[in-house]
């Protein structure tokens, strides 16, 4: 056993292997280092959103603003109530609208005079 244990090709082997064990250890330690920041950046985002989200309900609910949008936009109503949404119309669409109620020989008409 001590012969082995004095023959260098051993003695370079075992050296070689706790390099290799070494530069494992330390790549593991950089990446869980790298993590744990990022873990502490991603914690910090949440809580300012958290305090944002927490802002932005307060000044909804206090400007009043949080049943006009649920109104609008969701269609939601009271008890009893009704809602009716009237589409808007723009000019150009009833001019294309008018263009296209008519007959093909009043847009030859309209091209030839």
């Amino acid at each position: 056993m001590f012969k082995i244990a004095k023959n260098p090709i051993f003695i370079i082997l075992i050296t070689i292997i706790t390099i290799i064990f070494y530069i494992s250890l330390t790549k593991t330690e950089q990446k869980s280092t790298t993590s744990g920041d990022q873990v502490k950046e991603l914690e910090t985002e949440t809580m300012n959103l958290k305090t944002e989200t927490k802002n932005l309900e307060k000044k909804l609910q206090n400007s009043g603003e949080v049943e006009k949008v649920i109104r609008d936009e969701f269609l939601m109503q009271k008890t009893g109530e009704y809602v009716i949404k009237v589409p808007t119309r723009d000019k150009q669409k009833t001019e294309k609208e008018r263009l296209e109620a008519t007959s093909p020989w009043e847009k030859w008409q309209k091209v030839l005079f």
